[in-house]
């Protein structure tokens, strides 16, 4: 609980601490206002990646760096407290308002309070881990480190190695990986433990965000504070962290925010407002390089409209151009990062529309406001309406106020609360999922990225019509607007919340659930796996996953140890073969998988450790063998996969350990499958190391195989060579079951089996099978 509250307060307090006498310094030294409390902890994020990312860039890993930004802040802390101005300063804190950023933040963390940052991995999916191992690269090792310097240490592969695409996610947005890396520095943990308390800064933030908007089209501070609190407990938003997009999170708020910042440039013109519209412009980018065309959009926005007010001059002009060139002006490092994303994005196929089944229907709509609720069939009837309608009147209030402050006339909009060029960027960002839509419905997952990017903004629209003044609706829309719009929001704002508490509830919960893996890592067993292999030091480990999703996780908390692991599936484009094994070797079994071992089979194992299905064990002999892994390309049709499989088609693999060389005997019970009626023998392709390779017949019943083995990892592969007569068996079975293969048991036997020579593998052995003879 202490690590979890410390990890909080890091993630909280961080931005602000760093941020206040940045914005102070921005400011002109002046006392700050409720405006740079506002902007402040989005300064303090600049101040935390844009410089860092410089030096990791330059080969200082952030486990070095990060002292140098909290040095500089002190600094300025001691310049601000000299000049007489923190108490000036405090006594003009919006404290309503950062109690509110709290509790948005806290209800989105419940979650991560119940469980621990420890464990807590919100819905569970693969983002985290691979923002996490990235964020642990940086905060470890130069950013120069190469594959070849990678010493059983397999996590390094995802920032490392590359996709099959040919990208390396170290030369990708690496912003959000050196803002978590700074929180794992600078709470003494790893990378792991800040990720949940980081990620959830998106909700926060948005509340400033939202609130500084309100805040800028005239809103009451309270009504203000009521749409930012409501913005930021949205489902859509809770979406993003539940599911680990670090990089999107954490850039949504600087994208809502930017237009705030660009129309107190366009009223002032001052360099200070330009550098903090330029700080937040450039750590926007560095976060989420992807969001750098609508980031331009706005700041061209901005000035074409700003160009038809009283401000025509050539200065206007260069400040826009140093604004869209701040990012590459104040990140240099990182050009080559967003010249490639840029040019990624223009070739994007379309991907991932399976993450947002819904993104093109009104389901996507209600999900926005109400979340995982919307597929609940006692709540279906009466929130879908609801959030169709919230949906349309937000709509309409957003794009009403924006060209009513848009085409106002010059006398009014000189007095108006939100100026020409400020309606014209929120507008223009409230548009932009609807361009993405006009140009082509063969990206809906990435439409639906920026739907949930600008979803805040028709929570914006709504607070808009209760104050009707805002909304520029007149006095006779009163009972209207208690009647109905009132009413709707406190509705809204009350089904936003406890969708929310509900979505984050689940996540607490081991139980499996839709679009949630949390049950994979919550486990009691697994959570004690965890710490274990967290406290490992110095260890050869071999580990073979029983899935992808667990393999990648033990892989970063057994990174102490030199790892000899076997993944389902390589990490990316790379192959990761263990290799020999040490004498010494620790070994990581799962007990229920495969269900090989007999109950009596750690009787001869020294057990170090034991918790639940998983063992960490050494051996005590030499005389063992294990099955460690399978894949079978037609599938498991039972929950332990070595119980039963279906050879046919590509080769069955076996990972089998063995404690010394010598030969093999895998005794199994063969079933001829429907495949291939009417014929009662089937031919085996057997395939061992060192070029062992024979051809078996078999019949119904149980079979020997006899196979050589190394000491240590053998591959050893099955495959039925017979071809199919019924591509597609009546049930409908397209999988080709030529040959069930069941009761798998394995044997080391005295001597080692010579390879066959090439004439013998050619030729099939008799019909009572078993393989070459015993040795």
């Amino acid at each position: 609980m202490f690590l979890t509250a410390w990890c909080i307060a890091l993630a909280l307090l961080g931005p602000l601490a760093l941020g206040l006498p940045v914005r102070w310094l921005l400011g002109g030294r002046r006392p700050l206002d409720e405006v740079a409390w506002v902007q402040a902890p989005f300064l303090g994020i600049g101040a935390i990646v844009l410089p860092l990312q410089a030096f990791v860039y330059l080969d200082v890993p952030v486990k070095y760096s990060f002292v140098g930004v909290w040095a500089l802040a002190l600094l300025l802390w001691a310049w601000l407290a000299r000049s007489g101005q923190v108490r000036d300063s405090l006594r003009q804190c919006p404290h309503a308002l950062l109690a509110t950023v709290l509790a948005v933040y806290l209800v989105h963390g419940i979650g991560l309070v119940l469980v621990g940052t420890t464990h807590y991995v919100g819905r569970g999916w693969m983002d985290q881990y691979g923002y996490t191992a990235v964020a642990q690269f940086l905060h470890d090792l130069p950013f120069s480190t190469s594959m070849d310097q990678v010493d059983r240490q397999p996590f390094l592969f995802t920032a490392l190695a590359p996709y099959p695409n040919g990208d390396v996610l170290k030369h990708d947005r690496i912003g959000a990986m050196i803002f978590q890396a700074f929180f794992a520095a600078s709470s003494g943990g790893c990378a792991k433990t800040v990720f949940e308390p980081t990620i959830l800064l998106c909700p926060a933030l948005t509340v400033l965000a939202v609130y500084g908007l309100g805040r800028r089209f005239g809103m009451p501070s309270a009504v203000a504070l009521a749409t930012g609190a409501t913005a930021g407990l949205l489902p859509s938003l809770t979406m993003l962290h539940l599911e680990s997009f670090l990089s999107h999170a954490l850039g949504t708020p600087f994208l809502l925010f930017l237009p705030a910042l660009l129309a107190e440039l366009e009223e002032r013109g001052t360099w200070p407002a330009l550098l903090t519209s330029a700080v937040v412009l450039a750590t926007g980018v560095a976060l989420y390089t992807e969001l750098t065309p609508i980031f331009e959009v706005l700041v061209g926005a901005c000035f074409a409209f700003s160009c038809l007010g009283k401000r025509r001059s050539w200065g206007r002009a260069g400040e826009c151009l140093l604004l869209a060139a701040s990012p590459l002006l104040l990140n240099p490092l990182s050009a080559r990062t967003v010249w490639q994303i840029m040019m990624r994005l223009t070739r994007m196929p379309p991907s991932l529309e399976e993450h947002y089944p819904w993104a093109l229907t009104l389901e996507g709509l209600v999900r926005i406001w109400f979340g995982d609720l919307t597929t609940g069939p006692k709540w279906r009837g009466a929130l879908w309406p609801c959030g169709v309608l919230a949906t349309a009147i937000g709509c309409y209030a957003l794009a009403r106020r924006s060209l009513h402050g848009l085409f106002a006339p010059s006398e009014e909009a000189e007095t108006s609360p939100g100026s020409p060029a400020f309606c014209a960027c929120v507008l223009a960002l409230f548009l932009v999922p609807l361009g993405i839509v006009a140009k082509d419905v063969k990206h809906p997952y990435q439409f639906y990225k920026v739907l949930i990017s600008v979803s805040p903004l028709l929570v914006l629209g709504l607070g808009f019509l209760v104050v009707p003044t805002v909304g520029g609706l007149a006095g006779r829309w009163r009972l209207l607007r208690f009647g109905v719009v009132v009413p709707l929001f406190a509705l809204v704002s009350s089904g936003v919340a406890l969708s929310t508490i509900s979505m984050v509830l689940r996540t607490a919960d081991a139980a499996p659930a839709p679009r949630s893996y949390v049950h994979l890592q919550l486990a009691p067993e697994n959570r004690a796996l965890a710490d274990r292999l967290q406290s490992l030091r110095g260890r050869n480990v071999f580990y073979a996953s029983e899935n992808v999703y667990s393999g990648y996780w033990v892989t970063y908390y057994a990174r102490h140890n030199k790892l000899y692991a076997i993944d389902p599936q390589p990490p990316f484009a790379v192959p990761y073969d263990p290799g020999p094994l040490p004498p010494d070797c620790l070994y990581l079994t799962r007990l229920d998988y495969p269900t090989l071992l007999p109950p009596n089979w750690l009787d001869e194992r020294r057990v170090e450790w034991r918790s639940g299905p998983y063992v960490l064990w050494t051996p005590l002999h030499d005389d063992w063998a294990y099955l460690a892994h399978v894949v079978n390309p037609n599938g498991y049709d039972r929950p332990a996969p070595a119980d039963f499989l279906w050879l046919g088609g590509p080769e069955t693999t076996l990972r089998v350990l063995a404690g010394r060389s010598g030969g093999l005997r895998i005794r199994a019970t063969c079933e001829p499958g429907p495949s291939l009626p009417g014929v009662a023998e089937r031919t085996i392709l057997l395939k061992g190391e060192e070029g062992f390779s024979s051809r078996v017949v078999v019949r119904e019943g149980p079979h020997d195989f006899l196979v050589p083995v190394k000491r240590g990892l053998n591959r050893i592969s099955l495959q039925a060579l017979d071809a199919p007569t019924l591509p597609r068996l009546p049930s409908g079975e397209a999988r080709p079951l030529l040959l069930g293969v069941k009761d798998l048991s394995l044997a080391l036997v005295p001597k080692p089996t010579p390879a066959p020579s090439a004439a013998q593998a050619a030729a099939p052995s008799g019909p009572s099978g078993g393989g070459p003879q015993d040795p």
